[in-house]
């Protein structure tokens, strides 16, 4: 999970983190990295958002709060990460984001038209988060080494190194889709 936690680590440090109220829109690996980073990294609040019921009790069962995207607070948040490729996602950052806040869109989107006088009223800044450094790798390397971000539960799943010849795959992928994270077990060296 070294990969996706530098992901998430890149996204918030896009913005400061400090004493924020975050709202993460996507519970999938990287929201729920996202969340832990934020939380680590200062964060006075962490909600999450997703459609899915199932990512939904995770996101509670690693202690944040998570709800459904009609249910988010109308307050808006310091800090809106968008972890998912829902258009409507993007299209709500300009009634998600408090006065003066960030929006951070983590990741590839689909074109979506956006509410730019909404943004423009609230001084809000919008910020891309593509990819990782070299540092932000490191980074997650001694987090993990030193357990300071939890990754228990993400990996949801694991499939056998061989059963990736059946179908070409197929099979594993269709496991893959439903749950956060699948691992592949390689074979042990003889």
């Amino acid at each position: 999970l070294t990969e996706p936690l530098a992901v998430a680590i890149h996204a918030v440090r896009r913005v400061s983190g400090r004493d924020q109220r975050v709202l993460i829109a996507g519970a999938g690996a990287i929201g729920l990295l996202i969340a832990r980073v934020a939380r680590q990294m200062g964060a006075v609040s962490v909600c999450l958002s997703d459609v899915s019921e199932g990512r939904r009790a995770l996101a509670w069962s690693m202690g944040f709060d998570a709800v459904l995207p009609d249910e988010l607070p109308p307050s808006g948040a310091d800090c809106v990460f968008v972890a998912t490729d829902a258009p409507a996602a993007l299209r709500a950052v300009p009634y998600l984001t408090d006065f003066g806040g960030t929006a951070v869109v983590v990741g590839l989107l689909h074109e979506v038209p956006l509410d730019w006088f909404g943004l423009l009223m609230k001084e809000a800044t919008i910020a891309t988060s593509r990819y990782f450094t070299l540092a932000d790798f490191q980074l997650g390397i001694e987090l993990l080494a030193a357990r300071q971000v939890d990754v228990n539960g993400l990996i949801q799943d694991e499939a056998a190194f061989d059963d990736l010849a059946d179908r070409h795959g197929e099979a594993v992928i269709e496991r893959a889709r439903r749950v956060v994270r699948l691992v592949i077990k390689m074979p042990a060296a003889n």
